[in-house]
């Protein structure tokens, strides 16, 4: 099934170490396919990097600018691409 819109419950996420919170609430960005999430994820590395919010740890910014960087080959990196040159960000 491929339902339009928010799906909140199309995935399951679950820790590798330790209890998930059950009342906790995360939001899946799929960077290879879409240009949107990637935008969306460059936003936040930019403020994790620029230290407006306490709580969150710079080097995890750099860290996902990285990723962005070494993810630009696929579907979503092409057309972010595409759009960045031809609108800005």
């Amino acid at each position: 099934m491929n339902k339009s819109g928010l799906d909140k419950k199309r995935y399951i996420v679950t820790k590798t170490e330790g209890e998930t919170d059950p009342d906790a609430q995360y939001f899946i960005l799929r960077i290879d396919k879409d240009p949107a999430a990637r935008l969306a994820l460059r936003k936040y590395a930019d403020l994790a990097i620029s230290g407006r919010f306490y709580n969150v740890d710079a080097s995890l910014g750099h860290d996902l600018q990285q990723w962005l960087i070494d993810t630009m080959s696929t579907q979503g990196g092409k057309e972010e691409y595409e759009y960045t040159t031809k609108w800005g960000t």
